[in-house]
């Protein structure tokens, strides 16, 4: 289909080159003459030059050597076909003179006697069809780069997308994980508090099923969600761990990507695994004025690394979502661990 509707344009494109040359010559041929026979002898013999050097520049050197920038070459072949042009053209007035019945110089155009003036009117008709090729070319390439360019960015989200959903599904086995082992040392030991703790991790899967799939959560449900979170791991670490949880809004329905911070704290908790005296952790929330920042602390025992997976994906993801918003520091000082993040330009729910 592609292919037939290029040849109805290139055809089109001929006949419209045929056409426009063939007026050219019939208004300068006229010109203080009315030998119909004269002036119609002329345009049948000029024209086929004419065209023939328009196709030189329009298929050929524009395409091949302008649009290449190889402008030496482009300016080598113009000069040898504006050469070959003129050659063709004495070669016609040769046959005019020799072969055409009846001549009588008295009886032709007047700017067919001036040669300079006929070369130079052909030359220019080149020269306008060569610009309006070029000129039409540019459109056409600006349209293809445009929609390059769409189509790159719709590439650009698609891969995103699959990418955060990869890094949200990373994060969900981790997660069940921790949490699983909570459950799994309170049936053990027949705690009166499993039963609540598996309430606490229902409600947590149907966040991590229904929310983190969007975009955006309002901060206050990802802070409840959090809460609950500390809850089941306090319950597992019984006195051994100290968590303290302070937040503060100037508004309740700023947004969030669902499950930013959470990597954080799981990794907290993580390092109080091998800890044999009481693990402290302080989480500190603050929103104001569109800007988040948050801290989070723990203490630790031996050496821990802050390069495991989830603190990998989360880079990633803060880089995708708050892309020159954001500050991330990760600093290790005697057996404190501690996190800074700051997010700039959250959005409540009535600007989205």
């Amino acid at each position: 289909m592609d292919l037939i509707l290029s040849a109805k344009h290139s055809k089109n494109r001929q006949l419209i080159l045929i056409f426009g040359v063939s007026f050219c010559f019939q208004f300068l041929l006229r010109y203080g003459s009315v030998n119909s026979d004269y002036i119609m002898a002329f345009t049948i013999g000029l024209m086929p030059i004419t065209i023939l050097t328009c196709h030189v520049f329009i298929y050929k050197l524009i395409p091949s050597f302008l649009l290449e920038n190889k402008l030496m070459q482009f300016v080598i072949w113009s000069i040898t076909t504006l050469l070959g042009s003129a050659m063709l053209t004495i070669g016609f007035l040769m046959a005019v003179v020799a072969y055409l019945p009846n001549f009588r110089a008295e009886q032709l155009p007047p700017s067919t006697k001036n040669y300079p003036f006929l070369l130079a009117a052909m030359w220019i008709i080149v020269a306008a069809t060569s610009f309006l090729s070029l000129w039409k070319q540019r459109q056409i390439t600006q349209v293809e780069n445009l929609n390059l360019e769409k189509l790159l960015a719709e590439k650009e989200v698609a891969m995103k997308n699959q990418e955060l959903s990869l890094l949200k599904s990373q994060l969900h086995p981790h997660f069940l994980f921790n949490s699983l082992n909570t459950i799994y040392s309170l049936a053990l030991t027949n705690a009166k508090e499993t039963p609540e703790t598996v309430l606490k991790l229902s409600d947590l899967l149907d966040y991590t099923l229904y929310q983190v799939n969007q975009p955006t959560v309002k901060l206050p449900k990802e802070l409840h969600y959090i809460a609950d979170y500390i809850a089941l791991e306090k319950t597992r670490f019984d006195d051994s761990l100290k968590v303290t949880f302070n937040h503060q809004l100037d508004r309740e329905d700023y947004l969030l990507a669902p499950m930013i911070l959470m990597p954080f704290i799981e990794n907290a908790f993580k390092h109080g695994k091998a800890m044999q005296h009481h693990q402290v952790i302080e989480i500190t929330l603050i929103v104001a004025n569109d800007t988040l920042k948050f801290n989070i602390r723990n203490s630790f025992e031996g050496q821990t690394e802050h390069s495991g997976i989830g603190l990998q994906n989360i880079q990633t993801r803060l880089n995708m979502l708050y892309p020159e918003r954001h500050t991330l520091s990760i600093e290790q000082n005697d057996n404190i661990f501690d996190v800074n993040l700051h997010i700039k330009g959250l959005k409540p729910v009535e600007h989205v």
